[in-house]
This record gives structure tokens, sequence and C-alpha cells, in this order.
């Protein structure tokens, strides 16, 4: 297994484990050099078959349930070994990575709502990966979006809370 497919299985069972489990949100994530994105899906399907073969992650079911994912025990534990003790601290006590807390912190700093460009811009996360960060904070209850063309992202009192404690 090259280094590169290592990197993205742990990146895969990270975004899991931490609520951003539907299959869009790998593809939306996940990079196999410079693929077009036809090939992406085939590619990140095929990825995602395989950690099922390995036990490391399971599908919610059949039909459109299988599009959404849940990690293992096993896949737990591959995590664990690969993330900082800070970033598997931050994964069990508030269920988000360090790219969501980086995220909830500028939304503290910035004091204003900021939509997905420029929160992109400011945090250096890829503008691709966004839009499935927020929605598991705003699942989370740490963030509330608006708009329907531009996004825009606030922060709540529990998302407040979390990016000063943590």
């Amino acid at each position: 297994m090259t280094k590169e497919v290592e990197k993205q299985k742990i990146k895969v069972l990270k975004m899991i484990y931490t609520n951003r489990n539907k299959f869009n949100d790998l593809t939306d994530s996940i990079s196999f050099s410079e693929e077009a994105r036809g090939i992406r899906l085939a590619k990140v399907k095929e990825f995602v078959d395989e950690l099922i073969k390995e036990q490391m992650i399971e599908s919610n079911g059949g039909g459109i349930n299988w599009y959404i994912f849940r990690i293992t025990e096993k896949g737990k534990r591959a995590v664990s070994e690969n993330l900082s003790a800070e970033e598997l601290e931050l994964i069990e006590k508030y269920g988000i990575d360090m790219d969501g807390l980086n995220i909830l912190k500028l939304l503290l700093r910035r004091r204003k709502n900021l939509n997905y460009d420029q929160i992109s811009s400011m945090t250096n996360i890829p503008l691709e990966e966004i839009a499935s960060i927020c929605e598991m904070l705003e699942g989370k209850k740490y963030i509330t979006r608006s708009g329907l063309f531009r996004v825009y992202v606030r922060l709540t009192p529990l998302g407040e809370k979390t990016a000063k404690e943590a």
C-alpha cells in the first residue's frame, strides 16, 4: 500500500469518526493525485469497499443508507495510532477534528458571520471540504448556517464555549 493511500485511509477514518460520514463528504475531501471527478468517484467507492472489507468501517445498510458510514472499533484503533494525543482528545471530547476547531476559533476571533470562501482562505482548508466540515459542526450545534447561494456561518453559544475550552 502506498503512503498516499495509507494517508487517505486515515483521513477517511478520521472523517467518519467525526460524523463527516456520507459518501459525498468523502468524495469532496479525498483526492488521488489530479484525477477527474468521475475517476475519483470510482476510486473512492473502491477505497470505501476496501475499508468495509477490512472491517474498519460499516455502511448503515442497503440502498440509500449504503452511502452513510460509521467507524468500527478496529477503525477507531487505527485512527488513534495515527493522531496526536491532542487531536484524539478533541475528537473524543468534542467530536471534531483540528479543521473543525480551526473554523470555530476563526469565527470566535472574527466575531462576525463568514462565508465558505472567507473561511477557506483564512484557514487554508480546501473549499471543497468546508461545506462538509460546517455540516458536521452544525449537526453538533456549534454553528448555524444561513443563505442560499452564498452560505454564511455563525458561531452558536455552544460553539463559542467549545472554541474557548479546546
